[in-house]
């Protein structure tokens, strides 16, 4: 976060160097482009969260699954045994079903918000951690701005900091563990 905002800020400040200082200081400055989203995307960090959120995903269907088959097995026993029960015993295995359905949607709710949860705090470490690897390539590069490609029109090849941002941030973490709370 505070990276981003230092990003933001250096943006700010190179828009008014350019509308104010002129061309003599705008040469001082010395712009590099990064793929951001690339590197959230490409890098073996990403690729290791996006692998544990699918096992977590799967794993957490399956025990869903599991809920949903009890839900079925009350249900058809619900209408197939309605002729054989009492107006009093359908109420009280329909409100049984209904209690059943609610803590299963219950279930449901609770572990998506967790692997969501897990997985927006992993991508955050993993936005530092790329942050920290274009700090270091740009300052390695010597330059004093690093804009997103996304908000770059057209640029050079020359400038652009992505690959080398890449393989810094494979080199620095390949892996971030998803920490399920």
């Amino acid at each position: 976060m505070m990276i981003t905002r230092k990003f933001v800020a250096a943006l700010g400040a190179a828009c008014l160097l350019f509308s104010f200082a002129g061309a003599a200081i705008a040469a001082d400055v010395a712009i590099g482009v990064v793929d951001v989203q690339s590197l959230l995307t490409n890098s073996d960090a990403a690729k290791s969260i996006q692998k544990q959120v699918q096992a977590e995903r799967e794993k957490f269907l399956s025990e869903l699954s599991k809920h949903e088959d009890v839900l079925r097995d009350m249900e058809k026993a619900l209408v197939d045994g309605a002729k054989d029960l009492s107006d009093e015993q359908k109420v009280q295995k329909k409100k049984e079903f209904e209690e059943k359905f609610m803590e299963t949607r219950e279930i449901a709710q609770k572990g998506k918000g967790k692997i969501d949860k897990a997985l927006v705090s992993a991508m955050s470490d993993l936005k530092d951690e790329a942050f920290k690897a274009i700090e270091f390539v740009a300052k390695d590069k010597g330059y004093n701005l690093i804009l997103a490609r996304q908000q770059v029109v057209a640029s050079d090849k020359a400038i652009d900091i992505s690959k080398e941002s890449l393989k810094k941030l494979n080199d620095s973490i390949s892996s971030i563990t998803l920490k399920l709370d």
